[in-house]
């Protein structure tokens, strides 16, 4: 490792390596993958040497939590596996949701949000988001997402396109 890459640690992570090693302190996890993960080149979860299928597995455990209505379990579990991995759009839907059965709306947004940042084409996040801004009364904004997700899916066949039409309809469309 080089002087600049330690120092880029020290900065990023307090960590003092002259110290650690007068210590005699042996690191879990190789320095390289400290240096990778403090520059973005890879995940918490990569360092750490987690598997895929580990994080299948949990995040699973995690959705089955969130269906029996167990949120603030769903929300911890949600909020580590994006801390391990935060490019995955799957993991703030799952927060999301977590935080939005807690009542926590802010920060239920702020998930959906990530999730649609981190994949534009996902319903779920517009579903989900524009049902909060409705809850809100900022049907403006809903009405947008709502209009956006149309355009992702023009033809309705989605599993979410249902939903987002009954959206649509109970609060755009003027009764007969």
């Amino acid at each position: 490792m080089t002087d600049q890459e330690k120092n880029l640690v020290e900065e990023l992570a307090g960590v003092d390596f002259k110290e650690l090693a007068q210590q005699g302190t042996k690191l879990a996890v190789p320095v390289e993958l400290i240096v990778a993960l403090a520059k973005g080149e890879i995940t918490h979860r990569e360092a750490l040497g987690i598997s895929a299928e580990s994080i299948h597995n949990v995040t699973r455990y995690a959705y089955r939590l969130l269906e029996c209505g167990h949120h603030e379990a769903a929300a911890a579990i949600f909020d580590t596996l994006v801390t391990l991995d935060s490019n995955v759009a799957y993991f703030h839907l799952g927060l999301g949701s977590a935080l939005a059965g807690l009542g926590q709306t802010q920060a239920a947004k702020q998930a959906f949000e990530a999730a649609k940042k981190l994949d534009p084409q996902e319903l779920t996040a517009h579903h989900n988001l524009a049902g909060l801004l409705l809850e809100e009364g900022d049907t403006e904004a809903a009405r947008s997402l709502l209009q956006e997700a149309r355009s992702i899916d023009p033809g309705g066949r989605h599993a979410l396109a249902p939903m987002l039409r009954r959206l649509w309809v109970a609060h755009f469309e003027p009764l007969r």
